[in-house]
């Protein structure tokens, strides 16, 4: 399903099951199956799970949560994700534990659900600042039928937006750490990762991500999160070295790294300072400067 606006599958996945004679009964055969893999609709994951795994929802809760992180690796900007994670982790109330629980994940060895869904608000706040860009531009050049093509995509944006940080507030009430490090990130580094990576992936030049990271706090502090207390509890970890900033692949010329931020109390007062990429040259030349003097020969005395 490499589609955001992927084919309904259902017809074929009836035709193809009746061939298959497997059931999952323990955590480990669920983990290393069609479940655990699997970035479709909720209503055809429930066909999946009837047919392989009729006793999924009588299984731990941490074997579901760990489905769950999985899924969000999958085609995360489809805009039936959030009600398919929903989905997966079944009947609340879901355990702060068990939803930071360390789990493998596409790119990083160690993921939470808490973090991957950090992650992926991040990758959809970039989607829709994209969107409002482009129609933005549009208006400025006149051009009224193109806006109307933009007003469908970009509503089903700021639906997908809002479905995740829906399922993220939902993890707040449940209890979870904010500050939870794991793999040197933090949810609030997770956010940041997914936005910069996703921004930079779709070919955008960097900036904007004041707006989308104020717009976060926004939302958090909506769920009930104190933003003084938040913002200085994470740059105490940050301080202390207890996180890994180097985590943002920025296309085509490396690592992007986060140097610090500020906060308050109120959502328009917090900022981000990022690495340029002149930083690189930067330390080149100064560890060019530490060097020994080379004598070239030919060169003319020092003198």
């Amino acid at each position: 399903m490499f589609s955001r606006e992927s084919r309904h599958l259902l017809p074929s996945m009836r035709l193809l099951c009746p061939s298959e004679e497997m059931i999952y009964e323990t955590p480990e055969e669920v983990l290393g199956g069609i479940l655990s893999d699997f970035h479709g609709s909720a209503e055809e994951f429930l066909f999946f799970q009837r047919q392989f795994c009729p006793t999924f929802y009588d299984m731990p809760q941490w074997v579901r949560i760990a489905v769950a992180a999985r899924a969000t690796s999958g085609i995360w900007d489809a805009n039936h994700m959030p009600e398919l994670v929903r989905t997966i982790l079944g009947a609340k109330p879901w355990k702060p534990e068990n939803l930071q629980l360390k789990t493998s994940w596409r790119w990083w060895t160690e993921m939470t659900l808490v973090h991957c869904i950090a992650m992926r608000i991040g990758g959809s706040r970039a989607a829709l600042e994209k969107l409002q860009r482009m129609r933005r531009a549009s208006i400025l050049k006149g051009g009224r039928g193109s806006t109307l093509e933009f007003e469908k995509e970009y509503q089903e944006a700021v639906s997908l937006y809002e479905a995740w940080n829906a399922l993220f507030r939902d993890l707040l009430l449940a209890g979870v750490d904010l500050h939870h490090v794991v793999g040197g990130m933090t949810p609030f580094l997770a956010f940041l990762g997914g936005f910069i990576y996703w921004w930079n992936f779709n070919g955008c030049a960097m900036g904007g991500w004041d707006i989308a990271l104020q717009a976060w706090v926004t939302d958090i502090q909506i769920g009930g999160v104190d933003l003084q207390k938040f913002g200085q509890m994470e740059d105490q970890l940050w301080k202390k070295g207890l996180t890994e900033r180097d985590v943002f692949w920025r296309r085509n010329w490396g690592w992007q790294r986060v140097i610090g931020f500020s906060h308050s109390q109120r959502p328009q007062d917090w900022t981000l300072w990022l690495s340029e990429r002149s930083d690189d040259y930067s330390g080149e030349f100064w560890e060019m400067v530490k060097q020994p003097v080379t004598v070239i020969p030919g060169a003319w005395p020092d003198t």
